[in-house]
Formats: structure tokens, C-alpha cells, sequence
């Protein structure tokens, strides 16, 4: 019995460093493994984490905007923010590899005549197709046939590069072409031979989207009381242009307003435009391009009239958003950030609703969904003590 216990002490003791071993790794591997994985061992929630339908769509900004001080004495003007434009106006290759290597021979013995097959899509934008390869070896008239018709026959006394432009109405929707060469006639003892490399069909797309127009519109009382309208955009160049300028129009309701050159900058442009030139209601503005491939970011105009005593925006929402607005499967949140904590009074219209702010805190966020309207959206703040406004933004989700 004595030595059955101590036999027994001695297990028991092993057993428990084996535990506290086992223990101290667990504990390590949970320390270890990233948060969103740790958080699904222990059955925690992970954080952030919202199981209303809201969640399951991607915001969107319709509005964003930093109005900074406001005042019940100061005076604004309305900014008109549009989507970006984007115009380019270039030529995008696509190039299919046929072979690496191919070799064509007549000879009295041997002859090899081979055959690549390749796709092609059928494409009013088509501007060019070729045939590029290298001829490292070449004895004879070489002759390439495609879809049966011949391109090319030409006899080749050095070696290098050729390019073969092919009309782009031969091709079809799965093509053929084949390599020959001719015999070497009364020479009936010899072979004559190509030896080719990187064989390529190059063919290009024209890709243009020269001209794009936005919309913004005007009440009667803001048109009729104009005093400044100013068009502010970024400018950025997507690509190098082949020959370093290109001309650029800019139209306000069809009348050509500016006609200039841009090189390939990425620049803040804000350009004041004639008052005459904007019109009650709907105003269209049209960007138009050469060349190149820009985009014009933060597109808005900015009117500021006799009457523009508050800071008022507007902003837009597309028919298929809209309806699911009003089907409730998306809504539409209006968000302010404060400076400081003093008390920010204020009345908030949104398409003549109203909407009432009386708070001390450094935000403010309200569900305007019922208030909103298919298309132009227009949000004024009326403040009725001074405070500064940091931010404005409202999000679609």
C-alpha cells in the first residue's frame, strides 16, 4: 500500500505539469490570434458589429461640406454640388500571344505549314489590328494567309522584327492563320526554312468619352438676385498626353463660356462665370474634351445672391435610391459636428420642412428620410445664435 501511494503521488504530480503546460500555450495562443478571430472563440460580439438592415448596405455620401462659423448676422451663398466627370479620349491595346515559337519548312522531304487559331470580338471601336512577330531565320518567300485570304508574301533576306497591319473587316469571330513558305525549286536538295518568335495579334480600341453634362437648379428668388457665381472643381490628369496639351470647352446652357489648354496637372480651379449665362430652374453645364484621359472631382457651383443670408447646400439622390428610400429599405441621415460644447440653436430646413437643433452637444444626427425628394435636394441652416459648424454631411445607407 505504501509504495502504491507513492507510485500514485508521483503520476498525480506529472499529470499536473502536463496541465499547466497545456494551460499556459491556450493561453498564449489566444493572445496571439487576431481580435475578430479571438472574439468568435470566446463567443464575444465583435465590435462594431449591427444587425439592422441599415448595416447591410455601403454608406453613401450625398452631401459633404465644412461651413465653419455661422452667424445669424453673416451672409452665405448656396453651393450646387455635382458627381464628378470623368472624359478621356485614347487608345487601349489588347494583345493576344499565338506562339512562342513556330517553325515553317518546304523541302522535298519535309514540309511544316502550321496554323494558329485565335478569338476575336467584332468592334466599331476597332482603329487597328497587326500581326507583330520576329524572324530569327528565314530562307524563301514567306506567306501568312488568314481565314484563307493572304495579308502577306514577302521574301525576307535578314532577320528581325515585322509588324503586319491586318484590315480590321477580315477578321471574325474565330480566326485562322497560316504560315508558308515557298518551295525552293530547281535548289530540289534544299529546304527553305522561317524560324519565328512571339507571335502576337495586336489589335486597338478607340476609347472616348469626350463631353459630359451636369445639372443644377435655381429658385426664382435665388436667379433673380445673383451677385456672384463662382464654378470650383478639381482637376486631375488619369494619364500622360501624347502631344503634352489638349483643348478643353466648358458650356453653360449650351453657350460655349470657356475655350482653354491643359497640360497634364492635377490643379483646385475655381472660375467665375457670367451671371448672364444662368437662368430660373434647370442649368446645364457641359465639360468637353480632345485628348487625353482627366477627371474633375468636387464639382460644384457656388451662387451667392442679395437674399443668401444662411449657408444653404444641395445635393441629389437617384430615382432607383429614392424608391428605396420610400420602401424603407434605406434611409437617409442628416449628420453636424461642432466646435466646443456651448449651445448651438438653430433651425435646419430641408425642401422647406423644418427641422429644429437646440444643443450643447459636439454632434447632431437626425433621420430625414420622410423629408426627402426624388432628384435636386435642398438643405439651409438658420442659425439663430453664432456657433461653429465643422461639418455637414448627409448619407445615404
Amino acid at each position: 500500500m505504501f509504495m502504491f501511494s507513492k507510485k500514485g503521488q508521483k503520476e498525480g504530480g506529472t499529470v499536473a505539469v502536463i496541465l499547466v503546460i497545456i494551460a499556459f500555450f491556450m493561453v498564449l495562443y489566444i493572445l496571439f490570434i487576431p481580435p475578430s478571430d479571438r472574439d468568435k472563440l470566446l463567443n464575444n460580439p465583435v465590435q462594431g458589429s449591427s444587425q439592422n438592415n441599415a448595416g447591410t448596405f455601403p454608406v453613401i455620401e450625398l452631401l459633404t461640406e465644412s461651413p465653419g462659423l455661422v452667424s445669424p448676422n453673416s451672409q452665405f451663398g448656396t453651393r450646387h454640388s455635382m458627381q464628378d466627370i470623368n472624359l478621356f479620349v485614347k487608345t487601349e491595346p489588347k494583345i493576344d500571344v499565338l506562339s512562342p515559337n513556330l517553325a515553317v519548312k518546304n523541302g522535298l522531304f519535309s514540309k511544316s505549314f502550321p496554323k494558329l487559331k485565335f478569338s476575336s470580338q467584332e468592334s466599331s471601336d476597332t482603329v487597328r489590328v497587326s500581326l507583330n512577330f520576329f524572324v530569327s531565320k528565314a530562307s524563301g518567300e514567306l506567306r501568312i494567309k488568314l481565314n484563307g485570304q493572304i495579308v502577306y508574301s514577302e521574301e525576307l533576306d535578314s532577320s528581325g522584327t515585322k509588324i503586319i497591319d491586318i484590315p480590321p473587316g477580315r477578321l471574325q469571330d474565330e480566326n485562322e492563320l497560316e504560315f508558308s513558305v515557298s518551295s525552293p525549286g530547281i535548289a530540289f536538295w534544299s529546304s527553305n526554312v522561317y524560324n519565328i518568335k512571339d507571335i502576337v495579334i495586336k489589335q486597338e480600341f478607340s476609347k472616348v468619352n469626350s463631353k459630359e453634362s451636369r445639372i443644377f437648379s435655381l429658385s426664382d428668388s435665388e436667379a433673380a438676385n445673383i451677385q456672384v457665381v463662382t464654378l470650383e472643381y478639381t482637376q486631375v490628369c488619369n494619364e500622360r498626353l501624347s502631344f503634352g496639351t489638349t483643348n478643353f470647352l466648358i458650356r453653360i446652357n449650351d453657350k460655349r463660356f470657356s475655350d482653354s489648354i491643359l497640360n497634364c496637372a492635377n490643379t483646385d480651379q475655381k472660375i467665375d462665370l457670367d451671371r448672364s449665362l444662368i437662368v430660373s430652374g434647370k442649368n446645364s453645364l457641359s465639360f468637353e474634351l480632345e485628348d487625353g484621359d482627366f477627371s474633375f472631382r468636387q464639382l460644384s457651383v457656388f451662387i451667392k445672391s442679395s437674399d443668401s443670408s444662411f449657408p444653404a447646400y444641395q445635393f441629389s439622390i437617384p430615382t432607383s435610391e429614392f424608391v428605396n428610400v420610400k420602401n424603407n429599405d434605406k434611409i437617409v441621415n442628416i449628420n453636424m459636428f461642432f466646435a466646443g460644447t456651448d449651445r448651438k440653436s438653430a433651425r435646419l430646413e430641408v425642401n422647406n420642412n423644418e427641422v429644429t437643433i437646440d444643443t450643447s452637444e459636439t454632434s447632431f444626427s437626425r433621420d430625414i428620410s420622410s423629408l426627402i425628394v426624388e432628384g435636386t435636394n435642398f438643405v439651409r441652416i438658420i442659425p439663430s445664435n453664432t456657433f461653429t459648424l465643422t461639418g455637414l454631411k448627409v448619407e445615404l445607407k
